[in-house]
Parts: structure tokens; sequence; C-alpha cells
């Protein structure tokens, strides 16, 4: 558990000791997305001699500096902050934007992983975090980087899929990365018909409870 709050708390990077899922279209255009009101607030979940904090709100807008382009008004932000309960130490806080998305009957927030200083080249990638908010709760759902592999290789999504060696001393021919080059059309069809639960299992949840 302690291993998928670090993961939320870099969810712009998302990276896990078995792997990532990116995707190199998000699920819908950020020009129409809309605020989810819901999501708004503090948010906290205690466990094992830790407690992480979450901070969501409306990313900032207008600009804060001219110049910059302006921020679509469905555009969020996301503030991540763990704190060990025996020492009270802080650990260094982290972010960032996500804009959501709707597909049947589930929510999913879209991370923006941007182009970086180190590598400024580098397009920008989304990751896809489903979650769901039941009154002052909130469940957020990791994506599986196998049960993804495993539908790339089946042929219902296009996209990537880099394994370890065989004679890896680590997680020997498991999963290394996964990236999604499909459509986003078609990446909401595939969760539509089934992908929403089978590749965000039960086991990747963590849920919050809102503080204010």
């Amino acid at each position: 558990m302690k291993t998928t709050l670090r993961m939320l708390a870099g969810c712009g990077l998302l990276l896990t000791l078995v792997g990532c899922v990116e995707s190199e279209k998000p699920l819908s255009s950020a020009a129409t997305a809309q605020q989810d009101v819901r999501l708004h607030g503090l948010w906290s979940h205690s466990d094992g001699g830790s407690t992480a904090y979450i901070l969501i709100g409306a990313a900032e807008d207008p600009p804060a500096e001219s110049g910059r382009p302006p921020v679509e008004p469905g555009m969020m932000r996301y503030w991540s902050l763990e704190r060990n309960d025996e020492t009270q130490k802080l650990a260094p806080p982290s972010g960032a934007q996500f804009f959501c998305t709707k597909v049947g009957d589930h929510d999913f927030g879209n991370w923006i992983s941007p182009a970086t200083k180190e590598e400024p080249a580098k397009p920008e990638t989304y990751f896809f975090v489903k979650y769901r908010v039941e009154g002052d709760r909130l469940s957020i759902w990791l994506q599986d980087p196998g049960k993804t592999a495993a539908a790339i290789e089946a042929g219902k999504l296009q996209g990537t899929v880099k394994r370890r060696p065989a004679n890896a001393s680590f997680n020997p021919g498991g999963v290394e990365s996964v990236r999604i080059t499909d459509s986003s059309e078609n990446i909401r069809k595939f969760l539509a018909d089934g992908g929403a639960v089978s590749c965000y299992p039960e086991e990747n949840r963590v849920t919050y409870q809102r503080v204010r």
C-alpha cells in the first residue's frame, strides 16, 4: 500500500516497481473538459505509519505570467504530501495537472506528463486514473500495467509493451512499461467495453477521506 501511495503522490510520473502505463492521446480534449467540483478539497489516507494528503482544485486561471497561454476552464491541479506519523517529517510535495473524462459510468482523470528541462523534446503524454466520489470518500484506481499489456498483446488496444529480460534478477519477463498509441475514441471504447474494470483491479484501489 505504501508503494501505491507514493505512486499517487507522483501521478505525473506513475512509475512503479513493475512498470507504468502511458498514453500518447488523452481520453478526450482538455478544451471541452469541465471541473469536477466533487473532487475539490483536501483528502487524506492513513496506512502503515504514514498519512497521505491530496489537495485538489482548479488550475490557475488566468495565467500568473503574461505571455503564457490561458488555462482551459476544465483544467485541474493535484498536490500531494506524505507525513511520517511517528517522526512527523513531511516528504517533499508533488503535483500534476489533469482534466476529467466520463466513460460510461466511470470517471477518469487524464494526468498530464509534460516535457521537462531534462527532456525538452519529449512529447506530452497522459496517464489515466479512475476515480469515484461517494459522499466524503474518494476512491482512486491506478491502471494495471500487466492487464493493459495483455490487452495490447491480444489486439484489443493499440500500443507497445516493453518486458524485462527473461534472465532479469527482478520480475523476469515481467512488464517494464506500457505505451498506448491508440486514438482517444478507441481507448474510450476499450474502457467502455470492460477495460475500465479489468485494467483497474480492486488491489490498485486506495480510498481517501475528505478533510475539508
